[in-house]
């Protein structure tokens, strides 16, 4: 197994597990947004920007010349909050067949040594409730969750909003 900084070249394949991400956070969770065909399109310049974005990194995994998974991880700087840098884990997917395999550990140990390397301490991300995976490997490597997003259709609140007369 080979843990690298992605090229251009991996761009096609980076964006191929990208939405294999995305199909299955959506089968994880029925209220997450959907991705539209625009936004599958969309998708082509976002991971070049990834690729060429110099406050982030992106690695893929590489078993028998084949990509396998990849991470994303970016460096947050904001004067408004302390602390003043956070390093943010963007993405992580690895395919179903590579799981449990310790390639998600060696993306995540690679991402780390990058947010050291930029004096990065405090590591935030964000996963989809009802991703049993996400969820397990990452309260396995010590995240707690600390903010909730919540949704709910406009007709539902409204009725939830009623006032009795």
């Amino acid at each position: 197994m080979l843990v690298r900084r992605a090229t251009t070249a991996d761009q096609e394949k980076i964006l191929n597990l990208r939405i294999k991400l995305q199909q299955h956070v959506e089968q994880s969770n029925p209220l997450i947004w959907r991705i539209t065909k625009a936004g599958r399109q969309k998708l082509v310049h976002d991971v070049s920007h990834l690729l060429t974005n110099d406050t982030s990194l992106v690695l893929v995994a590489e078993q028998d010349n084949n990509i396998v998974g990849f991470a994303y991880g970016q460096i947050l700087k904001r004067i408004e909050y302390e602390p003043n840098e956070a390093g943010i884990i963007g993405m992580i997917f690895v395919l179903e067949n590579y799981r449990r395999h310790g390639i998600g550990t060696q993306l995540i140990h690679k991402l780390c040594k990058y947010f050291e390397v930029e004096n990065v301490s405090h590591i935030s991300l964000r996963y989809v409730l009802g991703n049993k995976e996400a969820e397990a490997f990452w309260q396995h490597l010590g995240f707690k969750p600390i903010i909730y997003t919540s949704a709910t259709d406009l007709e539902t609140l409204k009725n939830q909003v009623k006032l009795k007369k």
